[in-house]
């Protein structure tokens, strides 16, 4: 079971909520962390499938008991 299925996607506001990290940090972690890309329905709306994020944080969970994403 993954780590969010009470949820479809969620918004950029949520996303760094959840990570506490700035959207600067996201945008690290697309561009070097094969962290996943947002669905952008509108110039100011980037949405993540969940199921997306639940994979790639369970990809990379090896990496999160060292402190580093």
């Amino acid at each position: 079971m993954g780590l969010f299925n009470n949820k479809t996607y969620i918004n950029g506001k949520e996303i760094l909520d959840v990570f506490g990290v700035t959207s600067e940090t996201i945008n690290d972690w697309i561009n070097k962390k094969n962290f996943p890309k947002p669905l952008t329905p509108t110039n100011k709306t980037r949405l993540w499938k969940w199921s997306d994020i639940d994979e790639w944080l369970l990809k990379n969970n090896k990496d999160n008991d060292k402190g580093v994403l």
